[in-house]
């Protein structure tokens, strides 16, 4: 009996360039992603990281290879892809005015989600990310670390089955640095993709199956599991950075 095929993956870049003038912020950059797998993308800033999540979700177009979402390539079917991706970015993308329900539900109206399901989908979504008591709140009200758990359930509000996450715990308390890790490990599934951008080896041992570190737009280094990374988290040490002089400072 010959074995069953592995399922096609989710996600497949291949031997992608991205160029910004004179700079190259990927370079020959090849990444897949299977179903139900969970990918930390680790490295400095300016890396590559957002470019790389940018490409993912139809934001910036490649200068060379091949970028695939669902099946779909990318550009071209970029607002397809759109449909299939929720993208919880370093800004936080929501309206200060409007309540928690009424942000959740306007970018479930700009996903096409029915208002039925809207109805049933919000409550629910405000339940899990522990907002129930201040879903009537505008959100500009509330703390850092309760936007950001608005964030990511508008970015879930459309069941899709990418999740994009940008340094998605940045300038957070440990307290709300954990309650981000819970909710996005919660939503995890075996039809789902996370892909998360990180600088913190912790956050990429939590949050993800896998890392890869980019260095200089290039995959310099990838981790098989949780085990190698928590094995590197052992022996960490700073990226060097180049001094004006062009000497190496940790």
């Amino acid at each position: 009996m010959a074995p069953a095929r592995a399922p096609p993956p989710v996600i497949a870049v291949e031997n992608v360039t991205k160029r910004f003038g004179s700079r190259e912020a990927l370079r020959a950059v090849t990444l897949r992603v299977a179903p139900g797998e969970a990918v930390a993308l680790l490295g400095p800033n300016g890396s590559g990281k957002t470019t790389l999540l940018s490409l993912l979700s139809g934001v910036l177009a490649p200068d060379a290879g091949t970028v695939e979402v669902a099946g779909l390539p990318v550009p071209a079917k970029a607002r397809e892809v759109k449909r299939r991706i929720g993208l919880v970015p370093q800004d936080q993308a929501l309206y200060p005015r409007l309540t928690v329900e009424e942000n959740l539900r306007f970018f479930g109206d700009l996903q096409n989600v029915p208002s039925t399901t809207l109805d049933d989908r919000v409550p629910r979504l405000i339940e899990r990310v522990g907002l129930t008591e201040r879903a009537g709140d505008r959100v500009g009200t509330l703390s850092g670390g309760m936007r950001q758990r608005v964030n990511l359930a508008a970015a879930l509000v459309h069941d899709p089955p990418v999740l994009l996450l940008d340094e998605p715990t940045t300038g957070l308390d440990p307290e709300h640095r954990h309650q981000i890790w819970r909710l996005v490990e919660a939503e995890r599934r075996p039809d789902r993709v996370v892909i998360v951008s990180t600088h913190s080896l912790e956050e990429a041992r939590y949050l993800a199956d896998r890392a890869v570190l980019l260095r200089e737009g290039r995959i310099a280094q990838s981790f098989a599991d949780r085990e190698a990374l928590r094995a590197l988290e052992a022996t960490y040490a700073p990226i060097p950075r180049r001094t004006p002089e062009g000497r190496d400072r940790a």
